[in-house]
């Protein structure tokens, strides 16, 4: 069922039919660009912060720390930090809202997403490698 919003006027009984979702309270107070950004350089890029795994890494928007899926939950809970991103595939997620959230839907997403993006570019041009969905994809091909 979706959800209604009041028209522009005061007790109008006008009503626009709204399917998006409202915002996420915690996006604008939950990211840090400079923390992500200076995390890059001091850190092994695609593995957990407290152990080896490389699988399923995600990044806190808050801290810039990566982490499995076990370390992460256990970090968000403890530190109150609620947003983080899936580095595989660039899903934004909120642990408080439980839902994931388009890169559009916040300006200050959209600005840590670029700060990731480009990062990943350098490192792929200086390793000279291919991107991780591209790698993912020609490997399905060649088995």
């Amino acid at each position: 069922m979706s959800r209604r919003k009041k028209g522009r006027h005061s007790g109008s009984k006008y009503e626009v039919p709204s399917d998006e979702p409202p915002p996420c309270p915690h996006a604008e107070k939950s990211i840090t660009p400079n923390k992500v950004k200076n995390n890059f350089p001091h850190a092994v890029f695609g593995r957990c912060s407290e152990c080896t795994l490389k699988e399923k890494i995600y990044l806190c928007l808050k801290c810039g720390k990566q982490f499995c899926t076990t370390h992460g939950d256990k970090h968000f809970d403890l530190n109150n930090h609620s947003l983080n991103f899936e580095l595989e595939t660039t899903v934004v997620r909120c642990s408080k809202c439980a839902r994931n959230l388009p890169v559009q839907s916040h300006s200050s997403i959209q600005h840590v997403s670029n700060i990731i993006g480009d990062f990943l570019k350098k490192q792929n041009t200086a390793a000279g490698a291919v991107s991780p969905k591209k790698s993912a994809s020609s490997r399905t091909k060649t088995s």
